[in-house]
């Protein structure tokens, strides 16, 4: 069983307006999404992808951070959208096909057309830096009615995925195909 999240990377690397671009912030609200995680299910698999735009590369001010970007990048950890556009459509594609929540200060108003389900509860947090603190604080976003919840409750409310996403065939196909086999007459 599996929770999964997908990060606005773009987001975390500059939390506010005051502080500069860098890659350690994100690696600090990775940390952090992978202990909520832990705390939420202590039994259950984190997925966890990271998006960032192609131009925040060219955005942090030191070369230690472009190089970190790169070995996070060589290593899997992150990926590149391509040059040309924000990571929002594949943020909110892979989020979409995983049932992920998505951790992002981006309220994606020019999608919700599209993806219906933005605005759902527990299907975005936002997140807010501490810096006192080191750490990272997510909250959900559009929790209607209801008080907002942090991410362990967001990720303790997850569905328990045990199958593989909706557009994963592999996944999906031997349980097709034992159905087919156990109405063939």
């Amino acid at each position: 069983m599996t929770i999964r999240v997908v990060i606005d990377g773009s987001n975390l690397c500059k939390p506010n307006e005051a502080l500069p671009w860098k890659m350690e912030y994100l690696e600090l609200a990775i940390r952090d999404v992978q202990s909520a995680a832990k705390a939420a299910s202590p039994s259950r698999n984190l997925e966890l992808k990271v998006y960032i735009d192609a131009a925040t590369y060219y955005r942090f001010p030191n070369q230690a951070d472009k190089d970190r970007f790169d070995e996070l990048c060589a290593e899997n950890k992150i990926e590149r959208t391509p040059a040309g556009g924000p990571a929002d459509h594949y943020i909110l594609q892979w989020a979409s096909d995983h049932q992920a929540v998505i951790i992002t200060n981006d309220q994606y108003k020019e999608f919700q057309d599209r993806f219906t389900w933005i605005k759902d509860s527990g299907r975005t947090v936002s997140a807010m830096f501490d810096g006192s603190m080191r750490k990272w604080n997510f909250m959900e976003r559009f929790a209607g009615k209801n008080t907002p919840r942090n991410l362990v409750e967001v990720l303790q409310s997850q569905p328990m995925l045990t199958t593989k996403p909706q557009n994963d065939p592999i996944g999906v196909l031997p349980k097709i195909e034992m159905i087919f086999l156990f109405f063939d007459f």
